[in-house]
């Protein structure tokens, strides 16, 4: 709206003056990128060894993660089987 009305010349003149600033731009060529600085940052996450095992899951039982470890061994030996056929 407020467009509009400046292309339309309906808009009243400022009430004041607008601030005086140092920089006086023509051009807007280069300016947008004159100051840019870019680093590259790495972050590093320290190594604490192993997670702590969660009572309740497969990991926590040596047997059923042997077992799960099977499975998943088995379930692939049969996918390929079934997609070379």
């Amino acid at each position: 709206m407020w467009k509009r009305m400046a292309e339309a010349k309906c808009l009243p003149p400022p009430k004041s003056e607008p601030p005086k600033s140092g920089i006086r731009v023509e051009n807007n060529y280069g300016i947008a990128g004159e100051r840019v600085h870019i680093e590259n940052l790495t972050l590093k996450r320290a190594r604490s060894g192993r997670r702590e095992v969660t009572p309740g899951l497969v990991e926590a039982d040596p047997d059923m993660r042997t077992y799960a470890t099977y499975l998943v061994k088995r379930y692939t030996r049969v996918a390929a089987e079934r997609s070379a056929d």
